[in-house]
């Protein structure tokens, strides 16, 4: 089983950093996440859930299921 997750890929500007504006990121070993809006916004909520994977797993010793 498996879920596909697309984006469309912004325009390239030579002010970008190469890789600095990726939507889809990972967040787990099974677990990704695509975002949609303000770049920022996007950025905090991967962090934000790889920062609750990492505590499930220290407190449980599972990975999030």
């Amino acid at each position: 089983d498996g879920i596909v997750l697309g984006v469309e890929r912004l325009l390239h500007s030579k002010l970008l950093v190469k890789g600095s504006n990726r939507r889809i990121q990972s967040v787990d070993e099974h677990i990704g996440l695509a975002t949609a809006g303000l770049l920022a916004d996007g950025k905090h909520m991967g962090s934000r859930a790889r920062e609750e994977c990492a505590n499930f797993r220290d407190t449980y010793n599972s990975p999030v299921t």
